[in-house]
């Protein structure tokens, strides 16, 4: 199931957006409206799982071995929802969630991770390991992250994730095993996001060893993947290679040339 977030809109002629249920003017087919309490975004990581109200709060429950449920008692496992205290005016629209930790994208386009901290999982520019229940800022080398309000991805085996810029960037960030957060050296965490390859992307997933996004280029609209390629996962005909550090469109005929700005 991909994670995603859903935002009750008004206007126009009602279509949905990115992410919007839309409300229609009546009629016997027409959906109720959302109480603020009423969950409209599920995500869940290897032991725990969070849900988004309508009214922006997120709650989180099962295991809290490194503060992925958003409150302070590491260790500690809860079967009841537990609300995550965000900064004051941070309302978010999406969650999405990793192995041991979960990440929100708020109403302005900022990404908040919390949780698993190690080598750069949180994206805060951080490479301290730790448990870190209080939503941290995705940053990138000079800045705050500007991401749109689109499904991002957060890696199940090791700590890192991948979001959509405004822009249509892709940026990634995390421990980067086998390259599959885009870094050149595997391993190498990358502990702010960071772009990849320049090419207009319109969603992206990741594993936490490869990673897989849409992209436009060349006036087409392409699957690129990059990471771990041991069994042929990135749809690439070299299997076995360790790492693929460059993002390759799958198409007919195989690998292409590593994709580039164009």
């Amino acid at each position: 199931m991909n994670d995603a977030a859903f935002e009750q809109t008004t206007g126009g002629d009602g279509a949905p957006g990115d992410g919007s249920i839309p409300i229609t003017d009546g009629g016997s087919d027409a959906a109720p409206p959302l109480n603020p309490a009423d969950p409209v975004a599920i995500a869940a990581g290897i032991d725990h799982a969070c849900a988004l109200r309508f009214d922006h709060k997120v709650y989180c429950w099962g295991g809290n071995a490194f503060g992925q449920l958003g409150v302070n008692d590491a260790g500690a496992v809860s079967a009841k929802p537990q609300v995550v205290t965000f900064a004051v005016g941070v309302n978010p629209v999406q969650i999405f969630a990793g192995e041991f930790e979960t990440c929100a994208i708020d109403d302005t386009g900022g990404a908040w991770c919390w949780g698993s901290g190690g080598n750069g999982g949180l994206g805060d520019n951080n490479a301290t390991s730790g448990s870190f229940p209080v939503p941290q800022r995705v940053v990138t080398s000079t800045g705050n992250l500007a991401a749109a309000p689109l499904p991002g991805c957060a890696g199940r085996n090791d700590p890192g994730g991948c979001v959509v810029a405004s822009d249509k960037t892709l940026a990634c960030w995390g421990t980067n095993p086998y390259s599959a957060y885009g870094a050149s050296n595997s391993n190498v965490a990358v502990v702010a996001a960071a772009s990849q390859n320049d090419v207009p992307a319109l969603s992206v997933s990741c594993s936490g060893y490869h990673s897989s996004a849409i992209v436009t280029h060349g006036g087409e609209t392409v699957v690129a993947t990059w990471g771990l390629n041991s069994s042929g996962q990135l749809g690439v005909p070299d299997a076995g290679v360790d790492s693929v550090d460059a993002a390759y469109p799958v198409l007919p005929g195989g690998k292409q040339a590593a994709l580039t700005a164009t």
